[in-house]
């Protein structure tokens, strides 16, 4: 399994100080965006749809993925991302004495349980065989799916998904 995963795309070597850092900087980094994106749904209708929408995630998730250096790393550092942007949000509101649901606490609490399937998928989407093009499409087949069902902004949902496509496409640097 090993050699075929290595066919389409192979890991880099990297210390662990800096796997390390670069979990304290994800979860840190994801703390940030959850305080600002639940304060943008109060504060701020246009940010606050865009950052509503599953779209921008699986865009900032897919980002991660596909800079990561191994897929381990990815599946690190997407769900330290995410948990510490869903611990945020729902601390910001409840310090705020802001609205939120206790419905959509377990859904995304959920989907985060999930990040590090995903994101060790999503590495491989920026490999050399056909099967990341599989992923890459994949991909933007959920972030369609998505911008159907949890669509926060259209116009920036759709830039979202280029964006995701367009950063998989990108060729890896050796």
């Amino acid at each position: 399994m090993s050699s075929f995963l290595k066919r389409i795309r192979e890991p880099i070597k990297s210390p662990l100080w800096k796997t390390a850092l670069f979990c304290v900087i994800f979860l840190i980094i994801g703390g940030v965006l959850g305080a600002v994106s639940k304060l943008a749904d109060v504060y701020s209708e246009i940010l606050g749809n865009f950052t509503s929408g599953i779209c921008v995630w699986i865009l900032i998730g897919t980002v991660i993925c596909v800079f990561a250096k191994s897929p381990f790393r990815a599946a690190a550092y997407v769900f330290l991302l995410c948990a510490g942007m869903i611990a945020a949000y729902y601390i910001t509101a409840k310090l705020a004495d802001l609205y939120y649901s206790t419905s959509f606490v377990k859904g995304w609490s959920i989907f985060t349980l999930f990040t590090p399937i995903f994101a060790l998928i999503s590495w491989y989407s920026r490999g050399r065989a056909w099967q990341s093009w599989v992923i890459r499409i994949g991909i933007a087949v959920v972030m369609l799916g998505g911008l159907f069902l949890i669509s926060g902004n259209v116009f920036l949902d759709v830039l979202s998904i280029a964006g995701a496509v367009g950063v998989t496409l990108r060729k890896e640097r050796t």
